[in-house]
């Protein structure tokens, strides 16, 4: 596979900036491509502004949570799912590439830890059109901390992937990128 870098979603053609200067708030949007996910297909996507997407078609912006549960949200796939605040910049969505090879880009462009407003935090999650896999870049981390939930869940919450929770090491930093090929 080619090497994945990360893309500038703010910067793509046709970018769209959603989730300015708020604190657990959301946004729901759709995958512009067929997607399967743990085997399900999958359009509609919310976008949570505490470093998460989920499939489950319930808007969250919850603050944390473990991976798996059953309850809401499910379909979850962390990227650093802990209690953010989005600045000016917010979280930029884009659709990069051209079929069958096309990336839907969400990325949170320098996020900040609530409530101390630190920090710098430039991540994303690209979803890969025909291959259905799930990158994760971290370009900005800054100072990471453990408490970040990172990992997948499937739609009705009772599998997953967890990589990293509030009990673990995480050990995901700047220039990190995890790659995830969701069972089908």
């Amino acid at each position: 596979p080619a090497e994945v870098t990360f893309v500038d979603a703010c910067a793509a053609p046709g970018a769209r900036r959603v989730l300015t200067n708020v604190d657990d708030s959301q946004v729901t949007d759709t995958v512009p491509f067929p997607f399967r996910y743990w085997g399900a297909a999958v359009s509609a996507v919310n976008i949570a502004s505490n470093g998460f997407i989920n499939f489950d078609g319930v808007t969250s912006a919850s603050t944390s949570g473990l991976i798996p549960d059953r309850s809401t949200p499910n379909g979850v796939v962390a990227a650093y799912w802990l209690d953010l605040l989005t600045r000016e910049t917010g979280v930029c969505i884009a659709t990069v590439g051209a079929a069958p090879n096309r990336r839907f880009v969400v990325q949170w462009a320098d996020a900040s830890y609530y409530p101390s407003r630190t920090g710098n935090l430039t991540f994303e999650i690209v979803l890969n059109e025909t291959s259905n896999t799930i990158d994760m870049l971290y370009q900005s981390l800054g100072t990471a901390t453990n408490a970040v939930t990172l990992g997948l869940e499937t739609v009705d919450g009772t599998d997953g992937a967890l990589l990293c929770s509030g009990s673990t090491a995480c050990p995901v930093m700047s220039g990190s990128r995890i790659r995830w090929v969701p069972t089908p």
